[in-house]
């Protein structure tokens, strides 16, 4: 699923199309659409949040995947947008002095932790899944978020430096998993993020640490 998703990011496209050798049952059209949903999430710097899925009688499925924030030409504009930003973050960054050649990817991490919980701020207000608080491109533009806006904002920092990192996430609360100089981290940007203040209990915690702030499935757990 990981490698199918990843192919479309790469294409430019907003839907897969699978083929099989008989008409899928609704529950494995449910099934399918849940586990691609997951898996679109796990990438929350690309904003997808909505699978749709349509089975055909000849054993075609075609999933697409969209914004719960905006439609599908906004997307794609608040992601240009969105990158934008983020290169030219990174670049102010490198040129400042702020991130250095000598430091290690914990050390780059942490410094673009500490950077979005002092330029963007949480979004009290009640927001509903067709809120732009809910992206990326209103965490670095606006600078106004909540969970999943931090979240692919700061994945979107890493992977311009190369860092290997995905998102993971429970029934209300997304955050990142990144690997670091070879070993694994959860790290909660958003609850980082403490009313003007930078919290760093909730920067390179391990798996039982993140556990104990927000659970989440079994299955997730175990991978």
């Amino acid at each position: 699923i990981d490698a199918l998703i990843r192919k479309m990011f790469h294409d430019g496209a907003d839907s897969i199309t699978l083929q099989y050798d008989r008409t899928l049952t609704n529950e494995e059209v449910a099934k399918l659409t849940r586990a691609f949903t997951v898996g679109v999430k796990r990438h929350c710097e690309q904003m997808y949040n909505s699978t749709s899925c349509r089975s055909y009688s000849s054993g075609k499925v075609l999933l697409t995947f969209s914004s719960t924030a905006c439609d599908s030409a906004q997307l794609k504009k608040y992601r240009e947008e969105t990158l934008a930003r983020a290169i030219l973050v990174h670049d102010a960054l490198w040129e400042s002095g702020y991130l250095t050649g000598d430091m290690t990817q914990y050390e780059l991490a942490r410094a673009y932790y500490v950077w979005l919980c002092n330029n963007c701020v949480y979004d009290e207000g009640t927001v509903s899944s067709s809120s732009l608080s809910h992206l990326a491109y209103s965490a670095l533009v606006d600078g106004v978020a909540v969970c999943d806006g931090y979240t692919g904002a700061y994945d979107l920092l890493l992977r311009l430096e190369g860092i290997e990192c995905t998102s993971l996430f429970n029934d209300s609360h997304i955050w990142t998993l990144a690997t670091l100089d070879g070993t694994q981290y959860h790290i909660d940007v958003t609850w980082g993020d403490q009313y003007g203040r930078t919290d760093l209990r909730y920067f390179g915690m391990s798996e039982e640490q993140s556990y104990q702030c927000h659970p989440w499935g079994t299955a997730d757990k175990k991978k």
